[in-house]
């Protein structure tokens, strides 16, 4: 847990350097698999980025739908181990669909994922933070999912929490 907040502190620290400072928008917990795994939202208002950090376990790819309630539309995969990996994904019901190419940058360390994306990425199936970020809603749908290994694929029905949601505390 020490590292991990140094980590963030650290990144923190570069992106001030770079211009950009984020406010913070809160985090989600939410359990599957019996894995605890989180999402914080963060928002650099004046460059228009949104800035997500997951944490989870380091054995096993874990993702999360921002969006949607079920496993379709936007999703991010993360894939753990010692490199860590990240995906962006179109689900549709009940398959991987569409990977979609990479709307933003990321650094992993020890479980913990740090991404930064514009608020809006044009093409099909990245979802559009706009709505969030500017605070014309405060609650977006989400589901999460952990697999039973680092190799993606179906996470079976106890390796899913469909229904959830992440409110903003941003004003």
């Amino acid at each position: 847990m020490i590292m991990s907040t140094l980590f963030s502190a650290l990144v923190a620290s570069i992106a001030i350097t770079r211009g950009q400072t984020y406010d913070d928008c809160g985090t989600q917990s939410f359990t599957a698999r019996g894995e605890s795994i989180s999402m914080q939202i963060e928002r650099d208002s004046a460059n228009s980025m949104v800035r997500l950090t997951f944490t989870g376990p380091t054995d096993m790819w874990h993702g999360f739908v921002i969006g949607g309630s079920q496993m379709s539309g936007y999703a991010v995969t993360i894939g753990q181990g010692s490199a860590g990996t990240l995906q962006e994904r179109s689900l549709s019901q009940y398959n991987a669909a569409n990977t979609l190419d990479s709307s933003g940058t990321f650094t992993y360390d020890s479980g913990t994922l740090i991404f930064e994306r514009p608020y809006t990425v044009s093409g099909n199936g990245y979802y559009d933070f706009t709505d969030l970020m500017t605070c014309q809603v405060t609650t977006i749908d989400m589901a999460v999912a952990v697999g039973a290994s680092n190799t993606f694929g179906n996470h079976g029905n106890t390796g899913r929490t469909p229904g959830q949601s992440f409110t903003s505390t941003c004003t």
